[in-house]
């Protein structure tokens, strides 16, 4: 894998940025737990520092010790209580942070969602906790819950149906050093042809 990540990067970054980052973000590759696997790494072009976004998949009893080990200086303590109030409710957990980890104290705790809020119980009960912790408004928790579902459309010229599907992707809560945690809601569509049953 190193050589795969290590030829896109070269693709992304100066030669000079690619040597200064390569032992941080191995480092953080080779520290992943058993349960442990890349999702994704991605370069932040658009920012004014560039930054390498590392996105890995762990078991939340996992994260605490792989932050550790890393060398991450981050509030250790605050990933720990998202984790115990929020993973159980989830389908799985990815983290994500800057490398190198020892000097961004930023890290963001994916909970990945799965089905409808009006389908499982665990998705309704994730939106009224992020409520009860002022991490979303109730406003804006209503606004989530009226975004899935599905509808109909009929694409001109062909007027061919389709059936589109609208869900939660997932919340990403940030633990940062300098202030409180910060919730963030993303959101899935797909679109797909409707099949008449005869």
């Amino acid at each position: 894998m190193r050589n795969v990540v290590e030829a896109a990067l070269g693709v992304l970054l100066p030669p000079h940025a690619l040597s200064e980052l390569k032992q941080d973000l191995f480092s953080c590759l080779d520290s992943l737990p058993d349960d442990g696997r890349v999702a994704h790494i991605g370069v932040m072009l658009a920012r004014r520092v560039r930054a390498t976004r590392l996105c890995v998949s762990v078991s939340p009893e996992s994260v605490p010790g792989y932050l550790a080990r890393i060398g991450w200086s981050g509030p250790t303590d605050r990933v720990r209580s998202m984790l115990s109030d929020f993973a159980w409710l989830a389908g799985s957990v990815r983290l994500n942070f800057d490398v190198p980890a020892c000097v961004c104290a930023d890290a963001g705790i994916e909970f990945i969602l799965h089905g409808l809020p009006g389908e499982d119980p665990r998705i309704s009960r994730f939106l009224e906790r992020l409520v009860e912790q002022s991490l979303c408004t109730r406003e804006k928790e209503r606004a989530l819950r009226s975004w899935s579902g599905f509808s109909y459309e009929i694409s001109s010229p062909l007027y061919r149906p389709n059936v589109l599907s609208r869900r939660l992707s997932h919340v990403k809560i940030i633990c940062r050093n300098d202030g409180p945690p910060v919730a963030k809601a993303y959101l899935w569509f797909g679109r797909r042809p409707y099949t008449f049953s005869t």
